[in-house]
């Protein structure tokens, strides 16, 4: 699956290659995925502002083989990669996959074919 550039780039701003804790979630330096040890490319949190008002949604976290610096970077790596989102506030099945709908409208500017399968696939990962 192709990530779009700007998920992508959420992540590397916060490049590190140590634990690190974000409103009490500890996002660990690597993760084993596939036998394969991944190290922590960045992590972040995600609000949503009404009236003013931030509203903490969830924090993510992105685990690589390497340090993946570019969008173009991530869509090439081999893998395994992963992302982690741990919601700070109970938030229905529904909700997530319109906010994530409209988040990737509004945000992605690069699209392909089959872009629409891998958003949506994307998006059922979360579960209910």
């Amino acid at each position: 699956m192709k990530i779009p550039a700007t998920l992508a780039a959420l992540f590397f701003a916060a490049f590190t290659s140590t634990a690190v804790e974000i409103q009490g979630v500890k996002i660990p330096p690597t993760a084993e995925v596939a036998g394969k040890t991944l190290q922590l490319n960045g992590a972040g949190l995600r609000t949503f502002t009404l009236v003013f008002v931030p509203i903490k949604i969830y924090v993510a976290a992105f685990h690589a083989p390497a340090p993946l610096r570019t969008a173009e970077a991530v869509n090439a790596s081999p893998g395994p990669l992963q992302f982690t989102f741990t919601f700070l506030r109970d938030v229905g099945q529904g909700d997530v996959t319109e906010a994530w709908k409209k988040q990737f409208a509004a945000s992605n500017t690069h699209t392909y074919a089959g872009y629409e399968k891998d958003r949506d696939a994307f998006i059922a990962m979360r579960g209910t």
